[in-house]
């Protein structure tokens, strides 16, 4: 019987061929391995079968060892990075993508990029996401059609996703789709990334079509990054939408997948948004949970989601009469969404303070404050959700 790479034999190959040093036999192995591992939420052995992988591929020539050592570092970035690997894992991609370049191995270089765009994303560096992504679908146009529109797709979903340049986000979708469509080839990127754009636009009804559509994808792709993704954004489209219910439902389902995963980001932060939402819906003990998860957020370091997270508790608070409280929520998104220079949060956050501020009896701070948002949102180009909630402020 062949080893086929939906089947445990092959990790059994990768073991034997690592034992007897067969190092191509053991590379290769270990990649395959390590993709199946990632598809049944294996992903402490993932990672541990792309390191092993990795050991050997410095023994092959050139060629095929940057192609191999890319698709394992690939595989190990999606099981999950600790945060002290990211700096040390940030260096060795960008080598190895300089190596691809150097032989003119376009698909492989496309894997490094999209290899350190995941990672990251997935540790909330997003100035350097928005770098990367940019230069992949540069990179992408001079590599074969198919990952052209691959690249293309992952460069404008990336893009729509950190809410950062969303008409070039936009424009490279549908290029990707045209070439998809053209070629008769799907991406997942393509209906997230669309219904990122549209969530950003404020058009909640095609947001949620497209974000479902790419949810559906990635389970029957059993791509578990990009169900979370997918998930994720739903539940922020349901609670910017005022249905916190519908929102519940899918950290439900958030919280089953991101259960089964590594040690990235997505199971703290399927928490945080339950906990928020639970807040929402004034259920018994969700302060205590969305303390929590707050505390774990700042451990990881994971500013775009505390500030996501204080920004909605804070506006319900406001809406409450608990106004204090208010405040010293959005005090804390705003400064973590400044840290993130995330422009659309740091309105939200800000719109939020000041409000709370003049309801308190603090109409100088709310003034200088406003006079610090009215100066920034020259430069700053907002979700439709920070748009309203700016006007409301008449500055």
């Amino acid at each position: 019987m062949r080893a086929s790479p939906t089947t445990q034999l092959i990790n059994d190959v990768a073991h034997h061929a690592d034992l007897g040093s067969d190092h191509a036999l053991a590379a290769s192995a270990s990649l395959t391995a390590a993709e199946r591992c990632l598809r049944i939420f294996a992903y402490s052995e993932a990672s541990e079968l792309a390191q092993r992988g990795i050991r050997h591929c410095h023994y092959l020539e050139a060629g095929t060892w940057v192609r191999l050592q890319l698709g394992l570092l690939k595989a190990y970035v999606k099981a999950g990075v600790p945060k002290e690997r990211v700096a040390t894992l940030q260096q060795e991609l960008q080598q190895l993508i300089q190596e691809a370049a150097a032989l003119k191995l376009k698909e492989e270089e496309a894997t490094g990029l999209e290899a350190l765009i995941v990672l990251n994303y997935d540790h909330g560096n997003l100035s350097e996401v928005q770098r990367q992504s940019l230069r992949a679908a540069e990179q992408g146009r001079t590599a074969s059609p198919a990952t052209t529109m691959y690249m293309l797709a992952h460069t404008g979903d990336c893009l729509a996703e950190i809410g950062r340049d969303i008409p070039r986000a936009e424009a490279l979708l549908l290029e990707a789709q045209s070439i998809g469509d053209r070629l008769g080839l799907e991406t997942i990127d393509i209906p997230l990334g669309l219904g990122c754009v549209r969530r950003y636009q404020g058009q909640v009804d095609e947001a949620r079509s497209l974000l479902r559509q790419g949810w559906q994808m990635a389970q029957l792709a059993q791509d578990h990054w990009r169900e979370c993704t997918c998930l994720t954004n739903l539940v922020m489209l349901e609670l910017e939408a005022g249905q916190p219910s519908t929102a519940l439902d899918y950290c439900s389902e958030l919280i089953h997948v991101s259960a089964q995963m590594g040690e990235g980001s997505e199971a703290p932060h399927a928490a945080a948004l339950d906990a928020a939402t639970r807040y929402l819906l004034q259920e018994k003990n969700a302060a205590e949970a969305l303390e929590r998860s707050r505390q774990i957020l700042k451990h990881i370091d994971s500013l775009r989601m505390l500030s996501y997270i204080q920004t909605l508790a804070a506006k319900w608070d406001f809406q409450q009469g608990n106004v204090k409280q208010a405040i010293a929520r959005a005090e804390e998104a705003l400064e973590a969404a400044q840290i993130v220079d995330n422009p659309s949060e740091i309105a939200l956050a800000w719109s939020i303070l000041i409000q709370a501020n003049r309801q308190f009896g603090n109409i100088d701070s709310a003034k200088q404050h406003a006079r610090k948002l009215k100066l920034r949102l020259k430069s700053y180009s907002l979700s439709a959700l920070a748009q309203q909630q700016v006007a409301q402020l008449e500055l």
